[in-house]
């Protein structure tokens, strides 16, 4: 009973084993996939921000040119 019982568990072992060695390369595709989107998408968001902030600066230093009050 005790060899059956052992020989069950080493055999769901070794098949979680074939099965985890069997998705490591496409685990290892999609974490680059990942980060690089992460990575492009950090990149859009920073472009972003510049835009608003220039945006908000140019329109700024318009309202404050054409301004008597320097506020």
């Amino acid at each position: 009973m005790a060899g059956t019982v052992a020989g069950i568990v080493a055999g769901i072992v070794a098949a979680v084993i074939t099965v985890i060695a069997a998705l490591i390369p496409f685990l290892r595709r999609q974490h680059r996939a990942t980060q690089d989107r992460l990575q492009s998408s950090d990149l859009s968001t920073q472009l972003h921000i510049t835009n608003i902030q220039n945006n908000w600066l140019g329109s700024r230093n318009r309202s404050l040119r054409g301004s008597r009050h320097g506020y």
